[in-house]
């Protein structure tokens, strides 16, 4: 639970915050409830999605196709799962391009990678 809560809540900073200063096309609307914690959620499941594809990854024993399986799966379903959002809920994102969702969905991959590193160090 408390791995759960710690994602969501640096995903929504990153959807908040983050998005609209790296990725220009990626912007929120509203403020940090409505807006940041959906796509919290959402990125949460993107992130479930990637470490999915990790073991995946690690179960084929590939060096070459391992990590690449993970960027791709990172940032398509990143930018799957962002595009979804801002078209069902125009009102709390909006992402111009499927370029800027898999750069949003690298973005939430990094994010992954520094909350493992975090949440090691802690336990």
């Amino acid at each position: 639970m408390l791995d759960f809560i710690v994602r969501v809540l640096v995903f929504a900073v990153l959807a908040q915050f983050g998005f609209p200063l790296i990725v220009p096309g990626v912007q929120t609307h509203g403020g940090f409830f409505p807006a940041a914690l959906s796509c919290a959620v959402l990125m949460y499941c993107v992130d479930y999605s990637a470490r999915f594809a990790a073991l995946l990854a690690r179960e084929t024993r590939s060096y070459l196709f391992g990590p690449i399986l993970i960027f791709v799966l990172a940032a398509v379903l990143g930018a799957v799962l962002l595009k979804g959002l801002a078209h069902f809920a125009p009102s709390l994102l909006t992402v111009s391009s499927w370029g800027a969702g898999c750069a949003a969905g690298l973005i939430v991959l990094l994010g992954t990678f520094l909350i493992n590193a975090a949440l090691r160090r802690i336990s």
